[in-house]
């Protein structure tokens, strides 16, 4: 029985095999034509022209916005000795810094702020056009989107095409094209806020260009009407636009990037803000305004009134949000890493070898850690009251390097060589145990002095 019942199956699967056979030689590949097949899916052809595609397609741009900060801040926060990377899971070789056209990272930063222009260009281009719903609000929004990636553009690279195949840009010439597209936004948008975060905009890409005049205006502008305004770039943990640069400092139990010990006092920065909603990323703040004018009056030889910005710019960070944030799990390289750091309150750090050691540079790392959010600063009132020149006024801000003077790029293109920056750490080894001491730093004390004695450890990578 049971082989008389195998036997039916098989012959009812050779009937079928059969029947198939048949209608394929009866009707050809036809029968089974895939371009037949409905697609429920959105098509670039049925998406254009419908209502309010150009403000969904605008949205999709401040996501590209998301993902090309990211990719921005893993590199530039390391390139810039702000951070770390003590593990081996992201780019090792921007801390050298040794940057190549070739590299990985590179190519990722390069096609993430391409990208970020090509998407605002066809939002531009096809989606505006073909939306009957569009509002001078989305072109504007398209726009500024537009200037961000040629102001990324100018200050991360050498040149880097303006279009896809085009030829290569200078800084110069995408700074141009930024505050093109960040005055066309202006105009078509006269909403206080948004022209605010044009205009500083444009004062980022003009400095970046070398125009002073036209920076200063532009800064002068933002710091009368809107001394304390932020423009974010939101991350969307549920629709995939991802903070890397947030895993890297806090979420990783591995502790991945470490800051600059001066710096300490200054991070994570990037923290899980509530359940599904991660740290959002500044592109521009109110500060900057205040920099570039500062900064400007010590190009012209004007140190009191770069006094005066200066003082005026700590009472702005003043106004910024300090936050709890749980920094129990951060170890500062003690569970593993290339480097162990300094992780309490009792370490005292200077800006260098030849600075006096300060206090409240570096935090105690508990699951109550308060840590300003938007902006922070170790400097006072006093110590650029004391300034009373261009190189004690660097000191005093903790610059480890000449400030640059706003002019003319260079007609090489080359930038200039900077050193690297040094934080000398002297304090009671009371937080440390003699491997850590030894792993990292040099004995200042004799040798036969009780213990804990005092000594210093130089950080420099």
């Amino acid at each position: 029985m049971t082989n008389r019942k195998i036997s039916s199956q098989n012959s009812g699967r050779l009937a079928t095999t059969l029947l198939v056979a048949g209608l394929l030689t009866a009707t050809g590949c036809e029968s089974i034509n895939p371009t037949g097949v409905t697609n429920p899916s959105v098509t670039e052809s049925s998406f254009v022209g419908t209502p309010n595609s150009a403000l969904a397609w605008s949205r999709g741009v401040e996501r590209q916005l998301a993902v090309t900060m990211n990719q921005v801040l893993m590199g530039a926060e390391v390139v810039s000795d702000n951070l770390f990377n003590n593990r081996t899971l992201y780019s090792k070789v921007f801390d050298i810094p040794e940057l190549e056209a070739s590299d990985f990272d590179v190519r990722n930063i390069a096609q993430a702020v391409s990208r970020l222009r090509r998407l605002a260009d066809d939002g531009l281009n096809i989606y505006v056009p073909g939306d009957a719903n569009a509002t001078p609000q989305v072109r504007a929004n398209l726009h500024f989107l537009k200037g961000m990636s040629h102001v990324l553009a100018g200050e991360l690279f050498v040149a880097l095409p303006g279009e896809p195949g085009g030829p290569l840009l200078t800084p110069v010439q995408h700074f141009a094209q930024a505050v093109s597209d960040f005055e066309a936004a202006i105009g078509l948008n006269p909403e206080a806020t948004f022209q605010n975060t044009a205009r500083l905009a444009i004062a980022r890409a003009q400095y970046g260009a070398g125009n002073r005049a036209a920076a200063k205006t532009a800064a002068s502008a933002v710091r009368s009407a809107a001394p304390t305004l932020l423009r974010y770039a939101q991350f969307d943990q549920a629709g995939g636009a991802l903070s890397t640069i947030q895993t890297a400092v806090y979420t990783s139990v591995n502790n991945e990037f470490q800051p600059l010990p001066r710096l300490d006092f200054l991070f994570p920065k990037y923290y899980q803000r509530s359940a599904g909603a991660q740290s959002p990323v500044a592109v521009l703040k109110g500060e900057e305004a205040f920099l570039i004018l500062a900064e400007a009056a010590v190009s012209e030889g004007n140190l009191a009134e770069a006094r005066t910005i200066l003082t005026d710019l700590i009472g702005v960070v003043g106004q910024r949000p300090v936050e709890t944030v749980n920094e129990a799990g951060q170890r500062r390289g003690r569970g593993g890493g290339t480097w162990v750091y300094p992780n309490r309150s009792t370490i005292l750090v200077a800006a260098s070898p030849s600075e006096t050691p300060r206090a409240g540079l570096v935090l105690d790392r508990t699951a109550t850690t308060r840590t300003p959010v938007v902006s922070g600063t170790s400097v006072t009132s006093a110590m650029l009251a004391g300034a009373t020149s261009e190189v004690a006024r660097r000191s005093a801000m903790g610059f480890s390097c000449p400030m640059r003077t706003i002019g003319p790029p260079s007609s090489t293109g080359t930038p200039a060589a900077s050193s690297r920056s040094l934080a000398s750490v002297s304090r009671s080894s009371i937080s440390w145990s003699r491997r850590e001491r030894s792993s990292r730093c040099s004995e200042t004390s004799p040798a036969s002095a009780a213990w804990p004695p005092t000594w210093t450890c130089t950080w420099a990578r």
